[in-house]
């Protein structure tokens, strides 16, 4: 009997690694009854040079019991153009302002086509 090397080899083909980019409060505000309202982004590192983030609004409500609360909508959802999440030099496009009790004003830009 008689042992011949065989030549061989493998070869492992992994995706990249993909790190989901950390929260990160943006903005708060709150009600006359101590409510808190938080709008909480993820920056979109794939759209350089421009700063935007992914293109979803997140807010939770945390209530002065300590329950929280929170919804995530989709830019489609909303029917909100792109542009809205990317930073502007002196300002951001999508902003909320707590109204009243369970009342939140949405602020945004909106391109004719």
């Amino acid at each position: 009997m008689t042992l011949s090397p065989i030549k061989s080899s493998i070869t492992i083909k992994e995706p990249p690694l993909v790190i989901a980019p950390r929260p990160i409060v943006l903005n708060t505000d709150c009600f006359e009854d101590n409510t808190i309202v938080v709008r909480i982004i993820r920056v979109n590192y794939t759209d350089p040079p421009r700063i935007c983030v992914e293109e979803y609004l997140s807010i939770r409500i945390i209530y002065p019991i300590g329950t929280v609360k929170g919804f995530d909508l989709s830019s489609d959802t909303l029917n909100i153009q792109p542009f809205n999440f990317c930073f502007l030099p002196k300002a951001n496009p999508l902003r909320f302002y707590s109204v009243r009790k369970n009342f939140l004003l949405m602020a945004y830009a909106k391109l004719k086509m």
